[in-house]
């Protein structure tokens, strides 16, 4: 810690503590996949703002392809602004068309195209706007290492990597954009243990998936092409003879055919063995990581970091602890005590000077270098490792607000339904279709099925399906096998979930038009 603290106060004096910006960042990445050489010139390093303190570090590998670090970076700043910005833009386009319609019986009478351009294609469109570009502009400041390090002058290039712990331990979080590269490289494991030394809680670490914007992005896209083979279909009339016909009728108006769960199961089982395998990869990594056989791009740069590393976790390094004892204090109140204690925070001298302690090292009781990197690798196995489980769970987790967002489209569609009186043009007759007192209680039943049932339903499937396939892994090896059993359990858990949103919406249906207390 002292040495960091010495690394902060050099690189304060000679002006290396750069600060980019979001669109420096993503920028910087779209330039080195394009293969645009900007390292000709300094002009990009030397418009930085020198600063002593930034909200992230960025900690990555160069291993990891360029645009998927972009779009990873991208769903951190701007997952949680495009889905407030999406739903704000639904909310518009309903006050619209209400306005334009005079009425919701009027909005009904709207074309199809008119209801699906306003509800479904403009709500994404927004969504996948503020998802790319809402950074631009962005008042966030990052470290980031190919802007933030002179890459023209060597001298400085050198002095900035040394002083690189520093730098990490006055950034407010670390930023990890983590790949399947990420944990076995031994500059991150390096970033990330000077983190877990300097950092004052494990939630100050940001881990960031490259699957995540993929999945997001993807998944979005697919069920909004999907959603419009739905224009222009119109629900069917329900046999109202009994509560039993009613029932049936709803279930079978709404039915889909197995083959079709089995298309869509086939490259989300493909997702989650990946996602299972690459997760599983990480935290073995980590599990069993030695600094020593870490790899390192250029080999030059391992005899430099296992020197940071000594001079990071050597206790003998550190300032001593001294404390003033006095006859006058003994007696001293105890919420006093603690202005006896100086840690020498602002002291250059440690216990002993370092070659000094290369030469009496074997006599004393400080660890031996062998000792400090089993420390250093103690700390990537034990605290390192639970805080990223703690911040990504384990490889079967995903989480159910992604599954949720993903789920839009769906939600959109549902609002069309509903509007729309299933795309019948007379909410009066969709009313009669389905037994309804009247049009309100038809509306209200529909929105409950529409927008609660269906979608909730759908977003649940999501991490079952994922656990399934965690539990298909464990029975079989085989990568093909695996592929083809989890797409069979995966269509099975779609398709007894979404009988089951069947079942429960024709029970709704049932007990809202033929209701009695027995």
């Amino acid at each position: 810690m002292h040495a960091v603290k010495k690394q902060a106060v050099f690189a304060k004096q000679h002006g290396l503590f750069r600060a980019a910006s979001a669109s420096n960042v993503v920028s910087n990445l779209l330039a080195v996949m394009l293969n645009l050489d900007h390292c000709s010139d300094n002009t990009s390093y030397d418009s930085l703002p020198q600063v002593s303190r930034v909200d992230y570090f960025i900690s990555h590998s160069w291993s990891c392809p360029c645009w998927m670090k972009s779009l990873a970076f991208c769903h951190f700043l701007n997952f949680d602004l495009a889905i407030a910005s999406s739903c704000m833009a639904c909310l518009l386009a309903v006050l619209i068309l209400f306005l334009h319609a005079g009425s919701f019986s009027g909005v009904a009478m709207q074309p199809q195209g008119l209801l699906y351009g306003c509800l479904l294609c403009w709500p994404v469109a927004v969504f996948l706007a503020v998802y790319l570009f809402a950074h631009i502009g962005a008042r966030t400041t990052f470290w980031f290492d190919r802007i933030c390090v002179n890459q023209i002058d060597e001298t400085v290039k050198a002095q900035t990597l040394q002083a690189i712990p520093a730098f990490v331990a006055q950034s407010t979080q670390m930023l990890v954009l983590w790949d399947d590269t990420y944990f076995d490289r031994l500059w991150c494991q390096y970033e990330l243990s000077v983190h877990a030394k300097t950092a004052a809680s494990p939630l100050a670490m940001k881990l960031v998936p490259m699957w995540i914007s993929l999945w997001t992005l993807s998944w979005i896209s697919l069920y909004t092409m999907v959603n419009f083979l739905c224009l222009g279909q119109t629900s069917s009339q329900l046999d109202l003879e009994s509560r039993r016909t009613l029932f049936t009728s709803m279930v079978d108006a709404s039915f889909v055919p197995p083959f079709v769960y089995l298309l869509t199961a086939f490259p989300f089982s493909w997702f989650c063995i990946q996602k299972l395998k690459s997760h599983k990869l990480m935290l073995d990594q980590m599990a069993h990581f030695d600094l020593r056989n870490a790899k390192c791009s250029v080999e030059s740069d391992r005899k430099i970091i296992e020197e940071q590393v000594l001079q990071l976790f050597d206790e003998a390094l550190e300032p001593p602890l001294s404390v003033a004892f006095d006859e006058s204090d003994m007696f001293e109140p105890l919420e006093h005590a603690d202005s006896r204690f100086d840690l020498n925070e602002n002291s250059n001298e440690s216990v002993v000077l370092l070659d000094t302690l290369r030469e009496i090292r074997h006599i004393t009781s400080y660890p031996t270098s062998s000792e400090i990197i089993d420390q250093f690798n103690s700390y990537v196995k034990g605290p390192l490792r639970d805080s990223v489980v703690n911040s990504m769970g384990k490889e079967e987790f995903i989480s159910f607000k992604l599954c949720v967002v993903v789920s839009f489209p769906w939600w959109f569609q549902g609002l069309i339904s509903v509007l729309g009186c299933d795309a019948h043009a007379d909410c009066e007759t969709s009313a009669v279709y389905g037994g309804y007192q009247s049009v309100e209680v038809y509306m209200a039943t529909n929105a409950v099925m529409r927008l609660f049932l269906g979608p909730f339903v759908n977003a649940l499937s999501y991490p079952l399906m994922l656990r399934t396939n965690k539990l298909v892994g464990t029975l079989v090896s085989d990568t093909y096998v695996h592929l083809i059993l989890g797409s069979f359990c995966s269509a099975m858990v779609a398709f007894l979930l979404d009988h089951l949103g069947l079942h429960l919406c024709g029970m709704l249906v049932v007990v809202v038009t033929k209701y009695s207390h027995v």
